[in-house]
């Protein structure tokens, strides 16, 4: 985290020393919210799977996203805070960001000339810039725009000048239809998280079972708009078991009442006439 917020004061942008101490401040910030996720858990994991999901939704929309990504990761903690080990919130920190960062060609290419990603590369490849070496990568990107009813498609090689130029432009999102089944997909995991942290401690097992049936979106392409498909299906069917159930069951009457509205005596009492 520290050598991210590093990465973005380097930026030349406008403002990027204050948009990196406000990235720093909601990170940690956050982070100081869900003290009893990080108690709980002895390798860091969540917590670490946090904050790299935080990066990764500051490349793909600022501080924006970072916000909303924080907050929803926040209101379902303080939820689920009756429960031991936050098993919901663990699931929300991995599934909610896999939503929220659709993998269009622009955070591709945000993603592709990250700093430290580049140095990675550059090691295993064994290139050294001293020597002329240069990395060229090869993206593939696919996106369908409805006023020109078309399918913009196909692999692209781009070097890394050109990918952080593509990587300002996030202007493409605007365009009416650029990636419109993710986008509904995004919008319905976005819900589906406010209405979870609405809904628990008391129903834990069954928004358990949803955020662990996101795990089935899988791949890219024409493959992950499969498997998100079928994802919402196997998801709206739980719900609609869910609440079936709560239906078929009905509210539980008061404690010493009956089901037809008469007092019941506790056990062991006597009644007035002291039999």
């Amino acid at each position: 985290m520290r050598l991210h917020r590093q990465i973005m004061a380097a930026r030349p942008y406008p403002g990027a020393t204050k948009r990196a101490d406000g990235f720093a401040r909601l990170a940690l910030g956050t982070l100081d919210a869900v003290t009893g996720l990080r108690r709980r858990d002895a390798n860091r994991t969540a917590e670490l799977r946090f904050v790299a999901r935080l990066i990764d939704c500051e490349y793909w929309g600022g501080l924006r996203a970072c916000r909303a990504y924080a907050d929803r990761v926040r209101s379902v903690y303080a939820a689920e805070r009756s429960v031991s080990d936050y098993p919901v919130t663990k699931l929300v920190i991995e599934q909610l960001a896999r939503a929220m960062l659709i993998p269009d060609v622009v955070f591709c290419c945000s993603t592709a000339v990250r700093p430290d990603r580049l140095r990675d590369i550059e090691r295993r490849l064994r290139a050294s810039r001293a020597n002329g070496d240069r990395v060229t990568f090869r993206i593939r990107g696919r996106a369908r725009s409805t006023p020109i009813q078309r399918t913009i498609g196909g692999y692209w090689k781009m070097t890394p000048t050109l990918c952080k130029a593509v990587a300002l432009a996030r202007w493409v999102r605007l365009v009416p239809g650029w990636m419109q089944e993710e986008s509904r997909y995004r919008r319905w995991v976005i819900d589906l998280t406010d209405r979870c942290a609405q809904e628990l401690p008391e129903k834990a097992s069954l928004w358990l079972e949803v955020m662990r049936q996101l795990s089935r979106v899988q791949g890219h392409g024409s493959h992950r708009v499969r498997s998100v498909r079928a994802a919402r299906r196997a998801i709206d069917s739980v719900l609609e078991l869910a609440a079936e159930s709560a239906v078929a069951t009905g509210p539980q009457p008061a404690s010493g009442v009956s089901a037809s509205g008469n007092p019941v005596p506790a056990r062991g009492s006597k009644n007035a006439a002291g039999e």
